[in-house]
């Protein structure tokens, strides 16, 4: 086998290999003898079929694969002896053979990933977010619970926001009806923004039985294009109002939450110890994107075309998946490749830049940070070791998990050489909540 690389371009390069066909020839033989042993030919006992036969009913599929492996063997083999890594699928294209030719040539076209140099971390400039956790968050956090247990009573008076209220309504715009304008007693809680503000502020103060009108524009970014930036007429119809009922902070209440001790200390040591959690996952994702935001700012990277189109695709993938979710076809969503183009490209170069440091610095996840984390997930499960023999019993998702770490100790190291501010976040603002 020989081998040449061309430079077509800064991320594509071109290899020129060659094969011995007699090789090829070689190998269809053996696989023939291989095959003739067991293969089952229409008038014959199994692996008694002349050889002749099965050569004229075979010989043309088993060539064809032999000249796909010895192209791939051949590719793999001299992209390691060159220590050539590419990105995405090569293309490949073979020269034409026949008699008088000693070898198979082809030539496989494909883009490398690029060399990478980080510019100094020192000269990162960017704010760390930080949030110490008080006893009114763990009584917020609280009631937030015996909200979602809560029950409603029918009332007769005015609604007001909390309460929980069933209405019909249809819309129309220029007199015309249009879809998702009209449904029949659905059931909202007032205050929670499940609605448009201008529809809730419209039906908030009504009782059960009561009829308004009013138009409403939608907004410019609304999700439904049809009616974005359009001014729509609506009548409402107040079904119901119900008034909620929160259930009593007691034994009962604690006993749902599978506590050994049913005490309120109990309940707020382990909600303490949830939003521990979750305000540290929140606090990193907010300073991975601040770090992720600098150093994609200070470090831009020619990226090769195939991953791209490769990111592009999943996340297209993701958004059809999320929309068949909720009950609506591909043909509905005319999804454009374009629009994913910015972001595919954002989180590539990232991958890039995070993957680069992580190797350069070594700072990949140790078995210890594995296992910790691990630990954390299935913290909140009801049988927390059933979860971790889970992982520990499924090589992918651990994988899954060391890569994050991994990700979160450069985000550590960046942050640890950066030139740092901390800001301070509310609370309503990390969970959220605003």
């Amino acid at each position: 086998m020989s081998s040449t690389l061309e430079t077509i371009s800064q991320l594509e390069k071109r290899m020129n290999l060659s094969v011995p066909l007699d090789r090829i020839d070689q190998e269809v033989s053996n696989r023939l003898k291989r095959l003739s042993r067991t293969v089952k030919v229409h008038g014959f006992r199994p692996g008694k079929a002349p050889m002749n036969i099965v050569e004229r009913q075979y010989a043309g599929q088993i060539r064809s694969e032999v000249i796909g492996d010895s192209i791939q063997q051949s590719l793999a083999e001299a992209l390691r002896d060159l220590k050539v890594k590419i990105a995405g699928v090569p293309k490949i294209e073979t020269k034409p053979f026949g008699e008088g030719v000693s070898d198979l040539e082809f030539s496989a076209t494909f883009e490398v990933y690029p060399e990478i140099v980080l510019k100094d971390l020192g000269e990162l400039v960017l704010e760390r977010p930080v949030y110490k956790i008080t006893d009114s968050d763990v009584d917020r956090t609280i009631d937030v619970l015996r909200r979602q247990r809560a029950t409603y009573s029918p009332v007769d008076r005015e609604s007001r926001n909390g309460d929980q209220v069933t209405i019909s309504f249809k819309g129309t715009i220029d007199n015309v009806a249009f879809p998702g304008g009209e449904a029949e007693n659905v059931t909202i809680r007032l205050g929670e923004g499940r609605m448009l503000p201008a529809f809730e502020r419209s039906i908030l103060g009504l009782k059960a039985g009561n009829e308004t009108t009013f138009d409403l524009t939608f907004p410019d970014d609304y999700h439904g294009r049809d009616v974005a930036g359009k001014e729509a007429h609506f009548t409402v119809l107040i079904g119901s109002v119900a008034e909620e009922i929160l259930p009593e902070l007691n034994a009962e209440f604690i006993e749902a939450f599978g506590l050994e001790e049913k005490t309120i200390e109990a309940l707020r040591k382990e909600v303490l110890a949830n939003m521990t959690r979750e305000v540290r996952r929140r606090l990193m994702n907010l300073s991975r994107k601040a770090v992720a935001d600098a150093l994609y700012e200070a470090n831009p990277i020619d990226i090769p075309g195939s991953l791209i189109e490769i990111e592009v695709t999943h996340a297209m993938e993701q958004a059809w998946k999320e929309f068949e979710s909720r009950g609506l076809k591909r043909s509905d969503v005319p999804l454009q490749r374009e629009y994913f183009v910015e972001q595919a490209t954002r989180r590539v170069a990232l991958g890039l830049l995070f993957s680069h440091l992580v190797e350069s610095e070594n700072l990949y996840a140790n078995d210890e940070q594995v296992r910790s984390r691990v630990e954390e997930y299935a913290a909140s499960y009801e049988d927390p070791e059933e979860v971790i023999q889970h992982y520990y019993n499924n090589k992918e998702k651990l994988a899954e998990i060391s890569d994050v770490v991994s990700e979160e100790n450069a985000v550590e190291h960046i942050l640890s050489r950066a030139k740092v501010t901390e800001k301070q976040v509310s609370f309503e603002d990390l969970m959220g909540r605003n």
